[in-house]
């Protein structure tokens, strides 16, 4: 896009947007700013509230993904490199260089 064409765009962009109400457009007169504001439109839906699981749920369930007792304190990097070369290792006795 060439760089004149650009305030054409957004403005076009704006309008858009403005028409489906998801915009406003504010006047520079109406705020005292120099040039004219945008400003987002909040769109609220009502239903159904997220569920809050507690806090003993949450912990069970945080129990229950963690890794053995020896790899307990370790970052995921470190458990990854860990089988990683848990690996290497067998792959060196199958090919009888360990």
């Amino acid at each position: 896009m060439r760089h004149r064409s650009a305030p054409r765009a957004i403005a076009h962009i704006l309008s858009n947007l403005e028409s489906r109400g998801l915009v406003s457009l504010l006047a520079p007169e109406r705020t005292g700013k120099v040039a004219e504001l945008v400003v987002v439109n909040n769109h609220y839906a009502t239903g159904e509230p997220f569920a809050v699981a507690r806090r003993e749920e949450k912990k069970a369930v945080r129990r229950s993904k963690k890794e053995p007792d020896e790899e307990e304190g370790l970052a995921d990097i470190e458990v990854e490199r860990l089988h990683n070369m848990a690996r290497n290792q067998e792959f060196l006795r199958q090919l009888g260089l360990a």
